[in-house]
């Protein structure tokens, strides 16, 4: 299964089962990487936690 970007989705398996997901562009790794990095005072900052989330092309507005 391909999702577009910017399409809210999620997967469910009320059998059970496993999930193998691949993110592409890559990037994500270093998303995480640098999210491990922030001081609390930047995961408070709501604007630069979207700014970053923009960067690394993850970011989804709430409906």
């Amino acid at each position: 299964m391909t999702v577009p970007p910017n399409l809210r989705h999620e997967v469910t398996c009320p059998g059970g089962g496993r999930l193998v997901t691949i993110f592409t562009p890559g990037g994500f790794d270093r998303y995480l990487a640098e999210l491990a990095t922030l001081t609390p005072v930047q995961l408070d900052d709501a604007e630069f936690i979207r700014e970053l989330g923009e960067r690394y092309d993850i970011w989804q507005e709430s409906s």
